[in-house]
């Protein structure tokens, strides 16, 4: 397979793009004023524990404050606290399961407080108004390994090493080597090195994590150990397996990426190439107008069909739909799993490329043979055995198409990446109808009808005072105000807002309009859907 990487460095930020064989299936984009706090160590201090959910929140120096469960707490972190006089021997009583949970049966209010210092390591950075979520089972990763300190000890190879002898002479290096506790990973990279190279990485992790242990111990809130830039840690963990080629825009990135390669893929160096030519590189490639597509909420299909992909709070919703596509045959269940075989192949590409993690849930169209039904799941879980990101596919439960796929969440979404909100319906996709925002011009005139009895200007985004000359509300507010009554195009307006101003004499310009007033946009209270229409 031939892997190429491009990367371009912009004003401000860096992007990214994988390309397999030509095909774009990654997208990155890491700004350097909010670079990515993922994996970093943090020393934090609890703020406040809640014992109905055995969770603390946590300052860790950040504008949020971060999430820590009780099931994130390994045996080895209990047994530091104790060694560290923060729990006594009692408070562990019942510690200590086989997966590692050190918690398990105990409970959070008795193992912390607030103001205690608890390390800890970001696992997921915030989703909406989620914050950080944090772990005390801290993973430090190396060039050729990666150590667990506070996990129980053991060895784990790389599936991809080669063969059994490899995978037994690395662990008994390790277990002649290294001096504390705790599980060691080895990479696919600490194939077929020597012992030398491989004990010094071993040598460099244990004394990173005991000068990480000594600077937790007093302190603020602060980042003890930042993650690398988005570009070197996707080459560290992707491409570690190989790549054909490397492609940089930017002199200064370049020479740092070769530095980078030198160390952690030497012999690999000679594969990055300074791109030079005064034409965009992203556009050489075909790279910028995969950026756009992938922000799209309705994907095409190659016959015809389409898949559409709303991202909630909750989860990720794919819906596939057979557009224009009839079919050659005519049959009908044909269609469906022709336009459903293409849905999955396309799904699968989307969630690696749009960097969708969490719970999604396809929504194939019905198919009545259960050899169907089989092809296009089975063709789903192999797409996603090419994604390097964990996912899991649940067997479908019913003939009504639904799956639902796992996928672990590696970096924030490219859509919380590239979008913002939309200011006039802040995300919802809807606004008040015209029809509902004319009634609540009214409501708001007879609530403040003592306040204009000078007169009463309307102003509103050009589309809504039009509504409001032509409805019936205009001569009932007439009727209500003694003064009278003027609307006024206001184009800095977005729609559906307007301000209730009163006539002048009796005010300074300021408008009645305020937070949770009628005239503004209305995000809480229920709606009936034929009020509303498409932002």
């Amino acid at each position: 397979m031939h892997r190429e990487l491009i990367v371009t460095s912009l004003p401000g930020e860096t992007r990214m793009a994988l390309l397999e064989d030509g095909v774009v299936v990654e997208l990155g984009v890491e700004h350097r004023s909010e670079q990515s706090v993922l994996h970093g160590i943090y020393r934090g201090r609890v703020q406040r524990v809640v014992p109905s959910t055995q969770a603390a929140f946590l300052d860790i120096g950040l504008h949020r404050n971060a999430f820590l469960q009780i099931d994130q707490i390994p045996r080895g972190a209990l047994d530091a606290w104790r060694e560290e006089g923060r729990i006594s021997e009692a408070g562990q009583d019942g510690a200590g399961t086989g997966n590692g949970s050190g918690a398990s049966g105990l409970r959070l209010e008795n193992l912390l407080r607030a103001g205690q210092p608890v390390l800890a390591q970001v696992v997921r950075e915030p989703l909406g108004p989620k914050g950080y979520k944090v772990s005390c089972d801290l993973n430090l990763q190396g060039r050729f390994f990666d150590f667990r300190p506070l996990a129980p000890t053991g060895v784990i190879t790389s599936r991809a090493t080669a063969g059994p002898r490899e995978q037994l002479r690395i662990a008994a290096l390790i277990e002649r080597r290294s001096t504390l506790k705790g599980e060691w990973v080895a990479r696919s990279t600490a194939e077929q090195r020597d012992e030398e190279t491989l004990s010094a990485d071993i040598a460099r992790l244990e004394a990173d994590w005991t000068e990480i242990r000594k600077e937790s111990l007093s302190g603020p809130p602060a980042c003890l150990r930042a993650e690398v830039p988005m570009v070197f840690r996707y080459i560290r963990d992707v491409l570690s397996s190989g790549f054909s080629v490397i492609r940089v825009d930017s002199e200064t990135l370049y020479g740092r990426m070769v530095n980078f390669i030198r160390q952690f893929l030497p012999g690999m160096e000679h594969k990055v190439r300074l791109y030079s030519r005064n034409y965009p590189i992203f556009e050489e490639y075909g790279v910028e107008v995969a950026f756009e597509q992938a922000t799209r909420r309705r994907v095409r299909l190659p016959s015809g069909g389409s898949i559409i992909i709303d991202q909630t709070e909750a989860l990720v919703a794919v819906d596939v739909n057979t557009g224009s596509f009839t079919g050659d045959t005519g049959e009908r269940d044909e269609t469906n799993t022709v336009t459903n075989l293409e849905a999955a192949v396309e799904t699968a590409r989307q969630l690696r490329l749009r960097g969708l993690g969490g719970i999604i849930v396809i929504d194939f169209i019905d198919m009545k043979e259960g050899r169907n039904r089989d092809r296009v799941f089975r063709t789903l879980q192999g797409e996603l055995r090419r994604d390097p990101a964990f996912t899991r596919v649940a067997p479908p439960e019913s003939r009504a198409g639904l799956v639902i796929v796992t996928r672990k969440r590696e970096r924030p979404s490219l859509e919380s990446a590239l979008l913002a909100s939309c200011p006039a319906c802040r995300g919802s996709g809807r606004v008040r109808s015209l029809g509902a925002v004319c009634q609540d011009v009214l409501v708001r005139a007879q609530k403040k009808s003592a306040e204009f009895s000078a007169g009463l200007v309307i102003r509103a985004a050009p589309s809504v005072a039009s509504a409001i000359r032509r409805s019936a509300i205009l001569p009932e507010i007439r009727t209500i105000v003694a003064g009278p009554v003027a609307i006024e195009d206001a184009p800095a307006l977005p729609e559906p807002q307007f301000e209730l101003v009163p006539g002048a004499g009796e005010t300074d310009g300021a408008a009645e309009t305020r937070p949770g007033a009628a005239g503004e946009f209305l995000a809480d209270p229920v709606v009936p859907e034929a009020s509303l229409k498409s932002a």
